[in-house]
């Protein structure tokens, strides 16, 4: 549509708008060029229409991880959350999860947080099926995504906080090598986030005892 390059960014915010990308690899290849849009408002608009795309899904998550340093407050925020559409695979993005989770916007990281426990969750993530897939696989995903979620025990936004507890749950099992951070995040001041790792230590077992012991001091 020639309205996407119109001189006015309201005109084309509007005409992007009304594209649909979900079953169409075409719209959404035009979509992904428009991220390039100087205008944040027509940016916003591609990346919402992307993100409901049906087709082209792992190229769709590998352009939206490039947006995860928009300046665009807005832009951030829905590519975090449409971020759950990676599907935990090395070349898909997903590790722009991890750098949204740190970011200074309270919202953006409540939302990358959401999106690493649908793409990381127990619930969800597999490994890779076929041979090739595997061997391309990277081994530290898994242990990154649940590393990113431990990093933020303390957040000072108590939204985030709530979030985080979320997470913990969601990402459960950890490997032993996480007790000890998930046994700090028992003795947290945030009765939300010493709630979930309680929880989360009890799934050790007898590896944990000496960590449970620890608590009663």
């Amino acid at each position: 549509s020639l309205a996407i390059k119109d001189p006015d960014f309201r005109v084309r915010a509007v005409a992007v708008s009304q594209l649909t990308a979900d079953t169409d690899i075409e719209t959404v290849a035009t979509l992904v060029e428009v991220l390039k849009d100087p205008a944040g408002e027509v940016r916003r608009a591609a990346v919402s229409k992307l993100s409901v795309a049906t087709v082209g899904r792992r190229t769709v998550s590998k352009e939206l991880a490039r947006m995860v340093d928009d300046p665009d407050v807005t832009v951030r925020r829905r590519v975090a959350e449409s971020l759950s559409l990676c599907d935990g695979g090395p070349q898909d993005g997903s590790a722009a999860l991890f750098t949204a989770a740190t970011d200074r916007d309270a919202e953006v990281r409540m939302k990358a947080l959401d999106s690493i426990s649908k793409v990381f969750g127990r619930d969800r993530w597999q490994p890779p099926a076929r041979d090739s897939e595997r061997r391309a696989a990277d081994p530290t995903i898994t242990v990154r995504a649940a590393q990113s979620v431990l990093a933020m025990l303390n957040d000072p936004d108590p939204e985030v906080r709530a979030a985080v507890a979320n997470s913990l749950r969601s990402l459960a099992p950890y490997p032993d090598s996480d007790l000890p951070l998930i046994a700090a995040g028992a003795k947290s001041p945030y009765s939300i986030i010493r709630v979930s790792a309680i929880q989360i230590l009890g799934t050790f077992g007898s590896t944990a005892r000496q960590y449970a012991i620890g608590l009663m001091d």
